[in-house]
């Protein structure tokens, strides 16, 4: 950014701060996030819909409201279809979020270790190292 002329500063959060600044106080200017958005588009809705769990940069669009809605209230595929597809030319006027990248995920794994999501139940995600510890024999 700075070869643009923007200044920054990273910061990087502990989860208790990110939960309080980010996702609780809308405190930051530029933010990267990650996560499924995929395969229904309606798994979207939580970032970019007026109120939606995981909009931290509080997006409200009564028109991109108006499409997820439309689309949730339809089980036809095709319906469900044109709504999304008229939630992207509203995105496309309308739109303050950038996608840069997808990324792929790597996942790790060895039986000489526990606590690994598929061990416990997937209680925790899957990027969640927390709880493994050496297997007991």
């Amino acid at each position: 950014l700075r070869a643009v002329g923007v200044d920054v500063e990273v910061a990087g959060l502990d989860s208790p701060a990110w939960s309080r600044e980010v996702a609780g106080e809308a405190d930051f200017d530029l933010s990267i996030s990650g996560g499924n958005m995929i395969p229904d588009p309606e798994i979207t809705a939580s970032r970019f819909e007026t109120g939606g769990g995981r909009n931290h940069t509080r997006l409200s669009d009564p028109e991109a409201d108006a499409c997820y809605a439309a689309a949730r209230a339809t089980v036809d595929r095709v319906r469900r279809g044109e709504h999304y597809r008229e939630l992207q030319r509203v995105w496309a006027r309308n739109v303050d979020w950038v996608p840069l990248f997808w990324y792929a995920a790597y996942y790790l794994r060895s039986d000489d270790f526990f606590g690994w999501p598929d061990q416990i139940g997937f209680r925790v995600p899957f990027w969640h190292w927390g709880r493994i510890r050496p297997a007991t024999p």
